[in-house]
């Protein structure tokens, strides 16, 4: 799920749909878990060209961050070796975020 791997044509599209929303779901899933509060995913593909999706939780704080972030990341490499093309924010942990290029993933602790 990297930038590169967009595919073209109505037949590509959906299935790099169908797999933004697998993501989507998972990562939701996966935050629900971890008791994450605030869980939204956003498709925002056609407001912004760089993703499809944006998934916001909310963390308690740091120490739950990193453990949302953990199992976003172990649940999506369950999805064939998914692993994010970056990740910011871990030093604090007050606001992170996870690329996975067709899915961005925010994970933050209330301000």
């Amino acid at each position: 799920m990297t930038h590169q791997a967009r595919a073209s044509g109505s037949h590509g599209s959906l299935a790099v749909a169908s797999l933004v929303f697998l993501a989507a779901g998972v990562v939701t899933a996966a935050a629900a878990e971890k008791k994450a509060t605030d869980i939204v995913a956003l498709e925002v593909g056609d407001i912004i060209a760089i993703t499809d999706c944006f998934v916001l939780a909310t963390a308690g704080n740091a120490r739950h961050v990193r453990t949302v972030v953990e199992e976003v990341e172990a649940q999506l490499g369950i999805l064939g070796e998914v692993k994010p093309l970056r990740v910011e924010g871990l030093d604090d942990a007050t606001w992170v975020l996870m690329d996975y290029g067709h899915v961005v993933v925010h994970v933050f602790q209330p301000e």
